[in-house]
């Protein structure tokens, strides 16, 4: 699905205005290098882009073409947005989304709004960069089931996309492309406007029941989710399960200290990415107030300031109001 054909259709007329044929001008000729300021909340730091990936028009527009075209999967069936919804702050809403076939994946796909300031990519850190994470669903059997050289034979006589890579990177399209075009995109995907934010920038109030909740999150929560991001973005075992089925950080690191940590989550968007946890079971946040209320469960690797909270039914209730401030303002539909 391309959203913005204009682009392919410009760079034709040009070249007719000029007289040249696509056959007589490098890949080079066709880049784009005017890069774009990316709308950057005030309260978040500068992600760490690549310089060979500043973000362009083009290559957002090049990558958000693929994010939603169902071409990656080997059956055409699944595209990127299938499991991430613009409309749930590109999560989910079911515990494990479906992959080609049926087949379930491993874990709870994440909300992608602000995957720039991650660092380390997936639950268990697993991708050092994000220009390199798309290969990774577009290869598992369980998601896309495809491979990335037959999808680049097939992209690559796709009636647009080579010339918008041409456009947007100044060479073929191949897997770097069609990487970093992806990464490009999700690089575009900021959330930093919710009421919480507008109420510490002074330009709007909460309830006094979500005052509480802030103030019972500061003591008891804010250690682990921390900063505008409301993660310190760490890996840690929250008591979840005494024996893990998905070692989670272990997969990666292969020590033992490691079983059943995942990243801290962050929080933003929290009130519409039902459901939580590493594998979505936990089916709402007030079932996610009760796990931590009661301390989790016993795991030697369990985060040793995680004990019972002992709140009662009024400081739980103004938890969840607090919580439910940290979605985007636009995406609030109550």
């Amino acid at each position: 699905m391309i959203r913005n054909p204009w682009i392919f259709s410009t760079a034709l007329l040009l070249l007719i205005f000029l007289g040249t044929s696509c056959d007589e001008k490098s890949a080079e000729d066709y880049l784009s290098e005017t890069s774009i300021d990316l709308a950057i909340p005030s309260q978040f730091s500068e992600p760490d882009i690549p310089t060979d990936n500043l973000p362009t028009q083009e290559r957002i527009e090049l990558g958000r073409a693929l994010f939603l075209d169902p071409i990656l999967s080997i059956d055409s069936s699944v595209s990127c947005a299938t499991c991430h919804k613009a409309e749930l702050a590109f999560a989910d809403d079911v515990a494990i989304s479906e992959g080609v076939d049926g087949r379930l994946g491993l874990r709870n796909a994440p909300s992608l709004f602000n995957v720039a300031w991650l660092g380390l990519i997936f639950k268990d850190g697993g991708v050092p960069h994000l220009d390199r994470q798309a290969i990774v669903p577009i290869e598992d059997e369980n998601e896309m089931g495809f491979n990335m050289s037959a999808l680049l034979d097939r992209l690559r006589v796709h009636p647009e996309y080579p010339q918008m890579a041409r456009v947007a990177y100044g060479r073929e399209l191949d897997a770097w492309v069609v990487n970093r075009a992806l990464a490009n995109f999700q690089r575009s995907l900021i959330s930093g406007s919710s009421a919480f934010d507008a109420y510490e920038a002074g330009q709007g109030d909460l309830s006094e029941q979500a005052k509480l909740g802030k103030a019972i999150f500061d003591v008891h929560c804010s250690s682990c989710h921390s900063g505008p991001h409301f993660s310190n973005l760490e890996f840690e075992n929250n008591g979840l399960y005494e024996q893990y089925t998905d070692v989670g950080r272990q997969r990666i690191s292969q020590a033992a200290s490691d079983a059943g940590k995942f990243r801290v989550a962050p929080l933003r968007n929290v009130g519409i990415t039902a459901p939580y946890m590493h594998d979505g079971s936990l089916a709402d946040l007030e079932a996610v107030i009760e796990h931590y209320n009661s301390g989790g469960e016993n795991h030697p690797n369990k985060n040793e300031s995680l004990e019972p909270l002992g709140l009662n039914a009024e400081e739980k209730a103004a938890l969840l109001a607090f919580l439910k401030t940290l979605t985007e303002s636009s995406l609030v539909t109550e």
